[in-house]
């Protein structure tokens, strides 16, 4: 590095800056107007600065890439395909000779939150100063991206190399001495979908974290539902879960069908608040759901263990065959408030369950053939 220090007014009235310590040759300057004293200085820096570059400049070739188009189709008629065509130009004075590596993001590569998405090998090529490669990749991961960033001669897989990736790849490119890598990095694309065959959609992610067993033993949990898709997501309280139907998972216009893989689908409850705790089957397909209710109707069959509502809120405990037929049903509690927490079955056709306040004594295992 170099510090340039140029004296615009005259020199020779600052002692300090006189003699042969003062300036090199030549670093006096005398002009008839102020912006040709300026323009001689200018000259001078410039003068330097070539100098400097003719006696350093190691030529090399010079990469630079851009996505001229990011696209997608089949993505509701198959087949699916997403692609991008790349063009990587050759900006240097000299010709590149070696492994043509791309690496593609979800988003900046210098930010921390982007994502590789894959990596893609040309092979050994040759580009002449000048001249250009151009190519399509065509891959199913770029699915989970709107937007995508290219980067030349860098591969983003090798340990270490993970975003944030920085500015500058000097001694991090696959093949070595680039001269410059600052152009490394594409522009960002977006994708443009086929309109027919990849209207926007909403791409739906659900995370669950529980925060632990607390009061009444009632275990609390954190959904989060994420839309990063690019279009809106509908949930209407009138879907059709008791009978087949079409769920809306992408548009209005597209719907997808949740009934491809559906057996059966049922409601469970009475005339007021019902919740659910815990599910078991049994080899014969048998479905058992414990809960608690707040419901006087629509839970307990007559015959079983206890088939009138108490008070407050009541655990229960139903029976459906692999039909989805309610079998049996039963109450499970007094004036306190009861919760039915785990339910199980057993190689002898027993259901045991849990059920709370913990004081009250345990109940006891129910035979799955007929209602106690």
């Amino acid at each position: 590095m170099y510090i340039i220090v140029v004296a615009i007014e005259a020199a020779s009235a600052c002692a300090s800056l006189a003699g042969t310590n003062g300036a090199s040759p030549g670093g006096y300057f005398s002009a008839p107007t102020y912006d040709a004293l300026i323009a001689a200085n200018v000259t001078l820096v410039q003068n330097m600065i070539n100098a400097g570059c003719n006696n350093s400049y190691d030529p090399s070739y010079d990469l630079d890439i851009v996505i001229d188009a990011f696209t997608a189709s089949g993505c509701i008629t198959p087949p699916p395909a997403f692609s991008a065509d790349v063009t990587i130009s050759n900006v240097g004075p000299i010709t590149f000779n070696g492994q043509l590596v791309v690496s593609f993001y979800n988003g900046p590569p210098s930010s921390g939150t982007s994502s590789l998405l894959l990596v893609q090998d040309f092979g050994v090529q040759s580009i002449a100063p000048g001249a250009n490669f151009s190519s399509t990749v065509s891959n199913l991961l770029f699915a989970s991206s709107n937007t995508l960033f290219a980067v030349v001669n860098f591969d983003g897989a090798a340990p270490g190399n993970g975003p944030p990736i920085p500015f500058n790849l000097y001694n991090e490119t696959v093949v070595a001495d680039e001269y410059a890598t600052f152009n490394n990095t594409s522009p960002q694309a977006d994708r443009v979908n086929d309109p027919v065959t990849c209207p926007p959609q909403a791409i739906i992610t659900t995370s669950i974290v529980s925060g632990g067993v607390g009061c009444n033993d009632l275990a609390a949990y954190e959904i989060t539902i994420c839309n990063t898709g690019d279009a809106s997501a509908f949930i209407t309280p009138s879907l059709p879960i008791a009978t087949p139907g079409a769920l809306y998972v992408n548009n209005v216009i597209q719907p997808g069908n949740y009934t491809v893989d559906l057996d059966w689908a049922t409601y469970c409850g009475g005339d007021d608040q019902d919740e659910s705790y815990s599910v078991a089957t049994d080899p014969a397909g048998n479905v058992y759901i414990a809960g608690t209710t707040r419901g006087t109707t629509g839970i307990a069959t007559a015959g079983s263990h206890q088939p009138a509502f108490a008070d407050g809120r009541e655990a229960f405990l139903v029976k459906f065959n692999n039909a989805g037929v309610r079998q049996w049903g039963t109450y499970y509690g007094d004036v306190d408030d009861d919760y039915g927490m785990a339910v199980a079955t057993d190689a002898l056709g027993n259901v045991p369950w849990r059920a709370t306040p913990p004081a009250r004594p345990a109940s006891p295992p129910l035979d799955r053939t007929k209602p106690r």
